[in-house]
């Protein structure tokens, strides 16, 4: 009986371990679906981004962030790497620029003494 009860524990671990091996697949190939899904999501999320770009010109930009144009035009001229694109000679800025120049002027708004003292530094 000793071989017999042997045999079924030997038979049980086997069944384990490959019941074992196949959840470990399974669980690999979920994964895998997710972080496709995860990609697919993200390619679409930037679809839709792109879709709802917007264009503005230097007046537009400057109406919409509550500043003049000219404060607008000094901060692009005065900063290097200021959110912004040319086509020929006419400045356009994307919604997506507003958002990082809004950005910029809510860190720069903190470290001025004077009301056009962050300006000043810049030109």
């Amino acid at each position: 009986m000793n071989d017999e009860s042997d045999g079924k524990v030997g038979d049980a671990q086997r069944r384990l371990l490959a019941a074992q091996s196949e959840l470990e697949q399974t669980f690999t190939q979920l994964r895998f679906a997710l972080m496709q899904a995860q990609e697919e999501v993200k390619a679409q999320r930037d679809e839709a981004e792109k879709a709802r770009l917007e264009n503005y010109t230097e007046l537009e930009a400057a109406a919409i962030l509550k500043i003049s144009e000219s404060t607008l035009r000094r901060l692009r001229t005065g900063m290097p790497d200021f959110p912004h694109w040319r086509a020929g000679d006419c400045v356009r800025y994307t919604n997506f620029d507003l958002i990082e120049i809004t950005e910029v002027l809510r860190t720069r708004k903190g470290g001025r003494k004077g009301k056009r003292g962050a300006l000043r530094e810049v030109s």
